[in-house]
């Protein structure tokens, strides 16, 4: 006999390979009382339940798990507890949103999870060039494309999806969470939320960003303490990001510069570069990176003083030293300090300068 259990309240806890640890509802959504019901066993007892995801937050699942109907448990509606267990399919419905972080381009970047994510969709959401570049992953997939500055209708969109049965997929490049569509998703959910996304579970899959790409193909300017800085003044007032500048440059931050130029604005980092020069010297060194991974990339290691914003374009990422920032052969690297060390203060003084 079957019991399908479509809602799942906020006591239900577990872990994402679907190893229940305890189970306790107190009504279903035919009013009937299951208070009680432990599936810690759910493994031993039905194998593997596939790709459960499990949140403090209102869960489901598309898995079917098998249990044992054991003496004590109480009769539901012609289900009755007997002497002899007896087995009882449980059926939860889940509405399955992944934010994914594309990584930088290359597909080889792709984290094992993401990939495992992307092939469970049936749906794919993003900008037409996120999509492109996850090339074959995408076969056999609804794709929906949203052109650049349609966050708000792809996160919509995506969430609609999720919350109609369709397993969905939202993609950013890079990191979702870094200037990504991850924080889109969560201001609908604050400041919009519509009734039937209660019933979406969402799991954010981290990728490795541009600047994480960038800096590790020249070294390791990053070493220390940095941040990141987008200079599009769209979203955020110029005036703050200036001050941002100007804090970084007082704090001696190795700096990751995003949207460092458009096709309609170059000055904002012609600005940024005379702020940092009140604070380092011309000869720090900086990474300007285009299509880091894919097709087309171009590295060009230069200096604060000779930085040019008139090559760059949207995809640009700008790496900018900090006053510490040194090159060493073709590698640009960030000393985070273990020069002070006894074993290494000879050696470097030895080959500084």
């Amino acid at each position: 006999q079957i019991l399908t259990i479509v809602h799942v309240d906020d006591r239900v806890t577990g872990c994402r390979t679907g190893l229940f640890t305890r189970w306790t509802p107190h009504v279903d959504r035919a009013g009937r009382d299951i208070t009680g019901w432990k599936v810690g066993m759910a493994r031993q007892e039905a194998g593997s339940i596939g790709k459960c995801q499990w949140g403090r937050r209102q869960s489901h699942c598309s898995s079917k798990l098998k249990l044992p109907i054991e003496n004590n448990y109480p009769s539901l509606d012609g289900i009755h507890a007997s002497s002899r267990p007896q087995e009882i399919v449980e059926e939860i419905v889940m509405n399955q949103l992944y934010i994914i972080g594309a990584g930088p381009g290359g597909l080889e970047y792709l984290s094992p999870i993401t990939r495992a994510a992307l092939e469970s969709c049936t749906d794919l959401v993003g900008h037409g060039l996120y999509l492109n570049l996850l090339g074959e992953l995408t076969a056999g997939k609804t794709r929906h494309k949203t052109p650049m500055g349609e966050e708000i209708a792809r996160a919509t969109l995506a969430l609609d999806l999720a919350a109609s049965g369709r397993t969905t997929a939202l993609i950013s490049s890079g990191d979702a969470g870094i200037y990504g569509m991850a924080t889109v998703v969560f201001e609908l959910l604050a400041r919009k939320p519509k009734p039937e996304w209660a019933t979406v579970h969402i799991e954010v899959l981290p990728g490795i960003s541009a600047m994480q790409a960038a800096a590790a193909r020249v070294g390791a300017p990053l070493a220390h303490d940095f941040c990141v800085i987008s200079l599009s003044d769209l979203l955020t007032p110029w005036e703050l990001i200036a001050k941002r500048i100007d804090l970084a440059g007082q704090g001696d931050f190795a700096i990751a510069f995003y949207n460092a130029v458009s096709n309609k604005r170059s000055w904002q980092l012609l600005e940024a570069r005379q702020t940092l020069l009140r604070y380092r010297q011309p000869e720090t060194p900086v990474i300007v990176a285009f299509n880091v991974t894919r097709k087309g990339e171009e590295l060009t290691i230069t200096t604060l003083g000779e930085l040019d914003p008139e090559p760059l374009n949207m995809l640009s990422l700008v790496l900018v030293g900090n006053s510490e920032t040194r090159r060493v052969g073709p590698w640009v690297y960030t000393p985070r300090g273990y020069h002070t060390k006894p074993e290494l203060a000879e050696m470097i003084d030895h080959h500084d300068g």
